[in-house]
Protein backbone atom coordinates (compact mmCIF):
# COMPACT_ATOMS: atom_id res chain seq x y z
CA UNK A 1 0.00 0.00 0.00
CA UNK A 2 2.62 2.30 0.80
CA UNK A 3 5.41 1.68 -2.32
CA UNK A 4 1.84 2.24 -4.45
CA UNK A 5 0.52 5.32 -2.73
CA UNK A 6 4.16 6.94 -3.05
CA UNK A 7 4.60 5.53 -6.78
CA UNK A 8 1.43 7.66 -7.50
CA UNK A 9 2.23 9.97 -5.72
CA UNK A 10 5.56 10.67 -6.93
CA UNK A 11 4.24 10.42 -10.63
CA UNK A 12 1.46 12.97 -10.16
CA UNK A 13 -1.42 10.54 -10.67
CA UNK A 14 -2.42 10.10 -7.16
CA UNK A 15 -6.26 11.80 -7.75
CA UNK A 16 -6.78 10.03 -10.85
CA UNK A 17 -10.25 8.40 -9.93
CA UNK A 18 -9.30 5.01 -11.79
CA UNK A 19 -5.72 4.89 -9.52
CA UNK A 20 -7.41 6.26 -6.40
CA UNK A 21 -9.83 3.23 -6.90
CA UNK A 22 -6.50 1.09 -6.87
CA UNK A 23 -5.38 2.48 -3.72
CA UNK A 24 -8.90 1.93 -2.01
CA UNK A 25 -8.85 -1.77 -2.60
CA UNK A 26 -5.19 -2.23 -1.52
CA UNK A 27 -6.60 -0.58 1.58
CA UNK A 28 -9.03 -2.92 2.06
CA UNK A 29 -6.96 -6.06 1.88
CA UNK A 30 -5.39 -4.93 4.33
CA UNK A 31 -7.67 -3.46 7.02
CA UNK A 32 -9.60 -6.74 6.65
CA UNK A 33 -6.82 -8.50 7.42
CA UNK A 34 -6.31 -6.56 10.32
CA UNK A 35 -10.14 -6.75 11.19
CA UNK A 36 -9.53 -10.59 11.02
CA UNK A 37 -6.68 -10.30 13.40
CA UNK A 38 -8.59 -7.84 15.98
CA UNK A 39 -11.66 -10.79 15.95
CA UNK A 40 -9.05 -13.55 16.17
CA UNK A 41 -7.71 -11.61 19.58
CA UNK A 42 -11.00 -10.36 21.09
CA UNK A 43 -12.84 -14.36 20.36
CA UNK A 44 -9.90 -15.94 21.90
CA UNK A 45 -9.62 -17.97 24.78
CA UNK A 46 -7.31 -18.77 27.54
CA UNK A 47 -5.72 -22.50 27.58
CA UNK A 48 -5.56 -24.00 31.14
CA UNK A 49 -2.02 -23.17 30.79
CA UNK A 50 -2.54 -19.74 30.46
CA UNK A 51 -1.26 -19.59 26.90
CA UNK A 52 -3.99 -17.03 25.25
CA UNK A 53 -4.96 -18.70 22.51
CA UNK A 54 -6.73 -16.67 19.22
CA UNK A 55 -9.81 -17.88 17.23
CA UNK A 56 -8.34 -20.16 14.95
CA UNK A 57 -11.01 -20.03 12.68
CA UNK A 58 -10.17 -15.86 12.40
CA UNK A 59 -6.65 -16.25 12.16
CA UNK A 60 -6.88 -18.57 9.12
CA UNK A 61 -9.73 -16.53 7.44
CA UNK A 62 -7.05 -13.38 7.43
CA UNK A 63 -3.98 -15.40 6.30
CA UNK A 64 -6.48 -16.81 3.52
CA UNK A 65 -8.00 -13.33 2.60
CA UNK A 66 -4.26 -11.86 2.58
CA UNK A 67 -3.00 -15.32 0.61
CA UNK A 68 -5.29 -14.86 -2.28
CA UNK A 69 -5.13 -11.23 -2.54
CA UNK A 70 -0.92 -10.80 -2.36
CA UNK A 71 -0.69 -11.35 -6.39
CA UNK A 72 -3.56 -8.87 -6.52
CA UNK A 73 -1.83 -6.50 -4.65
CA UNK A 74 1.62 -7.02 -6.69
CA UNK A 75 -0.90 -6.19 -10.18
CA UNK A 76 -2.12 -3.23 -8.55
CA UNK A 77 1.38 -2.08 -7.97
CA UNK A 78 2.76 -3.42 -11.30
CA UNK A 79 -0.47 -1.18 -12.96
CA UNK A 80 0.07 1.98 -11.15
CA UNK A 81 4.25 1.60 -11.77
CA UNK A 82 4.49 0.97 -14.93
CA UNK A 83 7.18 -1.15 -16.64
CA UNK A 84 9.72 0.74 -15.55
CA UNK A 85 10.74 -1.36 -12.81
CA UNK A 86 11.58 -3.65 -15.08
CA UNK A 87 13.60 -1.94 -17.91
CA UNK A 88 15.72 0.43 -14.87
CA UNK A 89 18.94 1.13 -15.94
CA UNK A 90 21.95 -0.14 -13.81
CA UNK A 91 23.11 2.20 -10.84
CA UNK A 92 26.08 2.77 -12.31
CA UNK A 93 24.69 4.45 -15.31
CA UNK A 94 22.91 6.54 -12.77
CA UNK A 95 26.25 7.36 -10.74
CA UNK A 96 28.30 7.44 -14.34
CA UNK A 97 29.10 11.45 -14.66
CA UNK A 98 28.15 10.89 -18.59
CA UNK A 99 25.01 8.89 -18.49
CA UNK A 100 23.56 10.11 -14.94
CA UNK A 101 22.13 13.55 -16.40
CA UNK A 102 20.34 12.64 -18.78
CA UNK A 103 18.88 9.52 -16.64
CA UNK A 104 18.05 11.95 -13.80
CA UNK A 105 16.54 14.33 -16.29
CA UNK A 106 14.07 11.40 -18.01
CA UNK A 107 13.13 9.89 -14.91
CA UNK A 108 11.41 13.12 -13.89
CA UNK A 109 7.99 12.56 -13.51
CA UNK A 110 6.61 15.28 -11.46
CA UNK A 111 7.89 18.46 -10.24
CA UNK A 112 8.82 19.09 -6.63
CA UNK A 113 9.89 15.71 -6.11
CA UNK A 114 14.20 14.93 -6.80
CA UNK A 115 15.48 12.82 -9.29
CA UNK A 116 16.95 10.62 -6.93
CA UNK A 117 13.96 10.05 -5.02
CA UNK A 118 12.03 8.78 -7.88
CA UNK A 119 14.68 6.87 -8.78
CA UNK A 120 15.11 5.09 -5.34
CA UNK A 121 11.64 4.46 -4.94
CA UNK A 122 12.09 2.51 -8.43
CA UNK A 123 14.91 0.96 -7.60
CA UNK A 124 12.85 -0.64 -4.38
CA UNK A 125 9.89 -1.14 -7.13
CA UNK A 126 12.29 -3.15 -9.37
CA UNK A 127 13.24 -5.02 -5.56
CA UNK A 128 9.60 -6.10 -5.26
CA UNK A 129 7.93 -6.78 -8.55
CA UNK A 130 10.96 -7.97 -10.77
CA UNK A 131 14.04 -9.25 -8.81
CA UNK A 132 14.68 -12.81 -7.75
CA UNK A 133 13.88 -11.80 -3.78
CA UNK A 134 10.54 -10.44 -5.27
CA UNK A 135 9.62 -13.72 -6.47
CA UNK A 136 10.56 -15.53 -3.39
CA UNK A 137 8.24 -12.88 -1.17
CA UNK A 138 5.02 -13.49 -3.37
CA UNK A 139 5.33 -17.17 -2.82
CA UNK A 140 5.93 -16.49 1.06
CA UNK A 141 3.07 -14.25 0.61
CA UNK A 142 0.49 -17.18 -0.11
CA UNK A 143 2.50 -20.11 1.93
CA UNK A 144 4.01 -18.33 4.74
CA UNK A 145 1.64 -19.45 7.33
CA UNK A 146 1.66 -22.96 5.77
CA UNK A 147 0.14 -23.62 2.29
CA UNK A 148 -3.84 -23.08 1.91
CA UNK A 149 -5.86 -26.02 1.60
CA UNK A 150 -8.50 -25.74 -1.55
CA UNK A 151 -11.59 -27.74 -1.33
CA UNK A 152 -11.55 -30.73 -3.83
CA UNK A 153 -14.78 -30.88 -6.08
Amino acid sequence: MGAAALTADYQGIANKPHVRSRLAELACVAELVYAAGIAAAVTGEKHPSGTFLPNMTYVNMGRRHAGINVYKELEILTEIAGGLPATLPFEGDFLNPETGKYLEKYIKRREGVPAENIHRCFRMLSDMLASSLGGVMAIAGVHGGGSPSWRRS
